[in-house]
């Protein structure tokens, strides 16, 4: 089994892996602004604006900009197979960072664009290595990172000018970036030797990629989850040699800097959550054989169910566990932090459940059962849409589910900020639509052939 909004964060290979992996934390939510390690753009993804009026998209080797607000739609020139972007900060204006191919001839690999939304210009360009994996932003320093298989470059913004860059030891797995904007957190590859496996994590300035501290962890990489305060962290791989959840301090200004904490027994990748944001979300596997692991608690080893959800405190570290089945379980949050939205990608049944995390209980998911490999939460805590083979809504605390009448399947989705509408594509061509949510009805539909066309 192999194993990538984040906790102030992107993540790079890890995403990759995880995806082929299914249990632990599920990154299939669709959401405005930037997710972990910026959009990928392939044929009928979506990148929703942080604001909600700009949609873009790749058509072919094009880069699409749909302004929602007019209904205007236009190709960038000079912008040739675009592969990765991610939106600058409010700070920054209506700005967006691509990552493209270079025209014919051109020396250099890639190339990091900055383009204005409103005129569909490119306002610099800078050549990068390749390959890209992860394109992230700080937005207090006004630095975007450029993320490879060896480490991290930091371009300024404005300018596209490189101020700093990370070399890592071995290929880079996961990279963080804190909610302060000022420290990245680089989580490296595995190391394996001796019969034991260890993974660095180093804290660097956001500024300058100057090292502020580093450790070395006794488990397998993984994502890293930071929590809010950019201190207290949570590495936890769904396979491995070793396969507990690492807690991890780094905070580079305490007299320990970055030090490993404690192990605890379960799997990850862990998810972040609760109403106070301070409950993680990690599972056991009753069968796991790593004599070195941490002792499950005699609930989950006595019990004929193989796998169990666990629920920590961040601060505490202090956990309870609650069964789930005996397949792999996967976990997504709603964003209100009341609900789990819970399911299993082994096997034709996804099982799909919705845990209260007040009190703990599970409720099977009727009358339709999908798949949440493409989500996108409409409110805070009532309604998520689900692509996968129809669009079907799902009422989260009640637990029901309803496919709502389309004359096209959809292919992805994407979620306006204030939840109204839903952008669509479909499997068979390139049109994309604005889906009303209150009137469960497209209301506008876009055509990028048209423009891509001229």
């Amino acid at each position: 089994m192999a194993k990538s909004t984040v906790v102030g964060g992107l993540s790079l290979l890890a995403l990759v892996l995880t995806v082929g992996c299914g249990g632990g934390a599920n990154f299939g939510e669709q959401m405005p602004g930037n997710p972990s390690g910026g959009v990928v753009l392939s044929t009928g993804s979506v990148a929703m604006h942080r604001e909600g009026r700009w949609v873009v998209t790749r058509h072919k080797d094009s880069l699409m900009v749909m302004d929602m607000q007019t209904g205007d739609q236009r190709k960038v020139r000079g912008v040739q197979a675009p592969e990765r972007l991610a939106f600058a900060p409010e700070t920054m204006g209506n700005l967006v960072f691509v990552v493209a191919q270079p025209p014919a001839g051109t020396e250099t690999s890639r190339e990091l664009l900055s383009v204005s939304l409103e005129s569909g210009t490119v306002v610099w360009r800078q050549a990068v290595t390749a390959p890209v994996l992860g394109l992230d932003v700080a937005d207090v320093l006004q630095n975007v990172m450029v993320s490879g298989r060896r480490g991290v470059e930091i371009r300024r913004m404005a300018t596209g000018a490189r101020v700093g860059s990370v070399t890592t030891a071995t290929t880079l797995h996961d990279l963080d970036v804190t909610a302060d904007g000022q420290r990245l957190i680089v989580t490296e590859n595995t190391v394996t030797g001796g019969g034991a496996v260890t993974t660095r994590v180093a804290v660097h300035s956001a500024a300058d990629a100057s090292l502020l501290c580093n450790v070395t962890v006794p488990n397998c990489a993984s994502e890293l989850v930071v929590a809010d305060d950019g201190v207290r962290a949570f590495l936890a791989p769904t396979t491995c040699g070793r396969d507990p959840v690492s807690i991890i301090n780094l905070d580079p200004a305490a007299t320990e800097g970055c030090a490993f904490r404690e192990n605890l027994p379960g799997f990850g990748p862990v998810l972040l959550t609760g109403e106070d944001h301070n409950t993680v979300v990690a599972f056991m596997d009753r069968t796991a054989n790593d004599p070195t692991a941490p002792l499950m608690p005699d609930e989950v080893r006595n019990s004929a169910i193989r796998y169990h959800l666990m629920f920590i405190n961040a601060e505490t570290l202090e956990y309870d566990t609650v069964p789930f089945g005996d397949r792999l379980p996967r976990y997504a949050a709603n964003p209100a932090g009341t609900h789990l939205l819970l399911d299993t990608v082994e096997g034709d049944d996804p099982m799909l459940t919705v845990l209260a995390l007040d009190g703990r209980v599970q409720t099977r998911v009727t009358p339709t059962q999908v798949h949440l490999n493409k989500f996108a939460f409409a409110t805070a805590a009532d309604r998520a849409f689900v692509v996968d083979g129809a669009l079907v809504r799902l009422d989260v605390a009640a637990a029901h589910t309803q496919v709502l009448p389309l004359d096209f399947i959809p292919k992805s989705l994407n979620v306006t900020p204030d939840g109204t509408s839903l952008v669509l594509t479909r499997a068979d061509d390139a049109s994309i639509y604005v889906y009303s949510v209150e009137n469960a009805r497209v209301a506008r539909t876009f055509d990028p052939e048209l423009v891509a066309a001229n």
